[in-house]
């Protein structure tokens, strides 16, 4: 068998949440207790007080969960826009008389 591990921090700022709420985050986050020791958590939701019934509050969610709509989102931003360009410039150019040679 082995011996126990110990460590401590008194700074620790993770899974801070507002009171009467839990706190939830399904992606994976690697919480830095000091140097020789780190724990990884992924599909967590922890409520330190408050519980009622043995139910969690309302969650609030961490900052990794709430970002992954945001890059498609962009995304499909970006492509629609480039898509409204070259429909323009086609257009723009349709419209235009062709440079070409002049019938005699």
């Amino acid at each position: 068998m082995t011996a126990p591990f110990n460590t401590s921090n008194s700074s620790l700022d993770y899974l801070r949440g507002s009171l009467g709420r839990s706190y939830m985050c399904s992606s994976e986050q690697t919480l830095a207790v000091d140097q020789n020791f780190s724990l990884n958590t992924f599909q967590l939701q922890v409520q330190p007080f408050g519980l009622t019934r043995g139910q969690f509050a309302q969650a609030e969610e961490c900052q990794l969960d709430q970002d992954n709509m945001l890059i498609p989102i962009v995304v499909g931003a970006a492509l629609a826009g480039l898509v409204l360009i070259v429909l323009i410039a086609y257009l723009i150019g349709r419209k235009r008389r062709p440079a070409g040679y002049q019938t005699i």
